[in-house]
């Protein structure tokens, strides 16, 4: 297992750490390393169906949840997004192990608010235009940088714009990333993926091996 304190300063400092070979990738192994870092790092939060430690595998859109990113975008790629942005302060740490990765399925792609490259029009309406986040009896109104906060909250899944700022502020991060300012992270068994949910977000790439497969676990921490 890495150090804490090296996993630590690298979210510090960049807003993400990966390392490969650095988790046993057996399923029961692979839960405990995981479960014992998101301790360290807060406190783990119940996902879908109240599991603290969630297994994602890339989904057809026949397959996948309701209001899931998977039942929109199928085994496409994903658009970039923060997680657990229908909550009112959405989780500061996202934790991924690799359990099995064949072919060239389904890599993570990461960028940092900072690098987002808007005009002072775009820049203005992430703080003024209003969205409708969907969380059942939670939904509550928002933008997507809330003012004198410390994280952006963006997920096209749960957030529908409400007026004419929410949509010019829309139109812009689905044209996110500048390829150039992005990271791309490709999977192997063991691969170890720690994200500041605050400061960085990540998309899913396109399952290009329909024959590979590919199976992460997540936990999700406040």
């Amino acid at each position: 297992m890495v150090n804490i304190e090296t996993i630590r300063s690298a979210l510090n400092t960049k807003g993400y750490f990966f390392a490969t070979e650095a988790l046993q990738s057996h399923e029961n192994l692979l839960h405990d390393q995981i479960e014992k870092l998101s301790k360290s790092l807060g406190t783990p939060r119940r996902g879908r169906h109240g599991k603290l430690i969630e297994e994602l595998t890339p989904k057809s859109e026949r397959e996948a949840p309701t209001n899931s990113l998977s039942k929109k975008f199928g085994i496409g790629r994903f658009p970039f997004h923060i997680d657990s942005a229908h909550h009112l302060t959405p989780s500061r740490y996202l934790v991924f192990g690799c359990m099995e990765a064949k072919g060239e399925v389904a890599s993570t792609l990461l960028i940092h608010a900072k690098n987002i490259e808007l005009d002072r029009v775009q820049r203005d309406a992430l703080k003024t235009g209003i969205f409708l986040v969907k969380n059942g009896r939670n939904s509550f109104y928002a933008s997507i940088e809330p003012r004198n906060s410390k994280f952006i909250r963006w997920d096209p899944g749960c957030m529908f714009p409400k007026d004419n700022h929410a949509r010019i502020a829309a139109d812009a991060i689905s044209r996110w990333p500048n390829p150039k300012s992005s990271k791309t992270i490709n999977w192997s068994r063991g691969s170890l993926l720690v994200i500041d949910n605050w400061t960085m977000l990540h998309a899913r790439g396109v399952v290009s091996d329909h024959h590979g497969h590919r199976s992460l676990l997540r936990a999700t921490i406040a």
